[in-house]
């Protein structure tokens, strides 16, 4: 006998026990989270049926398993990047580097829209990245005609590829468009999750964002410098309808801008109590209708 030591086979409870300590030596926000993602994509499964069944990881099922989680500890990039995936408004969506990647706060600017958009209207996402909004928007509310704008080329590759991953049965379908912010499209209702993140904070901000595109983030120093033009081209097309994502600080600045430019503005707050969204209604519209009301006070 030569004395060597085989090693126990390594399953995928260990691997989680193992490496959870580390990511969260490492900052990670959601440590023994983000290690059952990115060992159970590595086994090709979800992570409830990883936990079911408990799998001895092979060789090379484990050197992929190690790989993503040292480079999510180390270079700390977004799970989303790692496993190609991002979950939104329960659609599951390709994500990867040309495109932001889709946060659940986003989620209440849809269900913002759902509510306020006029029956059979024609929509614009403007900023589109991954198409998260459009194709959410596509799902709940078929009756929509939707645009999928974005400055950026690649970004629209993303946005197609997960509306034909989702195309609703039923619906108008959705069109792209390659243009800086309303491009030549003309229309009822704009919804927008633009870059609002102000150039001051970069060196502040997580490091994960070093991963995200910057022209999808930062937008000057205030961080209206995208918000600004939007909502002066939304007046000048005699947009009814328009909703804005923006910075838990910026609220009261997106509200008078879009005061300023005729609209009745309301701002609403995420689930963490911070201001989210601000949506705003052509002044010579108001009020609501009583079923835009209804909708509205199931969202409260």
């Amino acid at each position: 006998m030569d004395g060597a030591v085989n090693e126990p086979p390594t399953r995928a409870t260990d691997l989680v026990r193992r490496w959870t300590p580390v990511l969260r030596d490492a900052a990670v926000d959601t440590p023994r989270l983000d290690a059952e993602l990115l060992i159970a994509h590595a086994l090709g499964c979800d992570r409830h049926r990883m936990f079911l069944d408990d799998p001895i990881l092979d060789d090379a099922q484990l050197a992929r398993a190690e790989s993503l989680l040292r480079h999510r500890s180390t270079d700390r990039v977004p799970v989303a990047y790692l496993t190609e995936t991002r979950w939104f408004d329960e659609l599951e969506l390709h994500v990867d580097r040309r495109v932001l990647v889709p946060r659940p706060e986003t989620e209440l600017l849809v269900e913002l829209t759902v509510a306020l958009a006029p029956q059979d209207a024609t929509v614009i996402d403007v900023g589109t990245g991954s198409g998260a909004i459009a194709v959410s928007l596509a799902r709940r509310r078929p009756d929509l005609r939707i645009t999928a704008s974005d400055i950026d080329e690649a970004a629209l590759d993303v946005a197609r590829r997960n509306a034909d991953r989702h195309q609703h049965p039923g619906g108008m379908g959705i069109a792209f468009q390659h243009a800086s912010l309303l491009g030549d499209w003309a229309g009822e209702v704009v919804v927008s999750n633009p870059p609002y993140v102000e150039e001051t904070a970069r060196s502040s901000l997580a490091p994960e964002l070093d991963h995200e595109p910057d022209h999808a983030l930062y937008a000057g120093n205030d961080g209206l410098d995208v918000i600004r033009p939007l909502i002066q081209q939304s007046r000048e097309r005699h947009v009814g309808l328009v909703l804005i994502e923006h910075g838990y600080a910026q609220g009261t600045a997106v509200h008078a801008l879009l005061g300023a430019a005729g609209y009745r503005a309301t701002t609403e707050r995420d689930l963490a109590g911070h201001d989210r969204v601000t949506w705003a209604l052509r002044a010579d519209l108001w009020p609501l209708s009583a079923e835009q009301q209804a909708a509205l006070r199931l969202l409260a």
